[in-house]
């Protein structure tokens, strides 16, 4: 498993390790728009350099914010 972190600095070397990989997970910080709105752009290196068949998954994190400090959340459900 490689997390990136949607690290600027990774982006050069992410497309040799996810070529032969079978899956992948997009993870966005719901208390970070700009995290959610790169979102797009990962998708698209996804879909040029994964096999078709591969799988791709959305996944929110930090969701326990919303019960804590719910003024923090950038990211609305719909």
């Amino acid at each position: 498993m490689w997390d990136t972190a949607g690290s600027e600095r990774y982006r050069a070397m992410t497309t040799n390790h996810y070529r032969s990989a079978v899956g992948a997970l997009l993870v966005y910080d719901i208390s970070n728009e700009e995290s959610f709105n790169n979102l797009g752009y990962w998708l698209e290196e996804l879909r040029k350099n994964l096999d078709p068949s591969a799988l791709i998954a959305l996944c929110a994190n930090k969701v326990d914010i919303m019960f804590s400090s719910p003024e923090k959340r950038e990211v609305l459900k719909e």
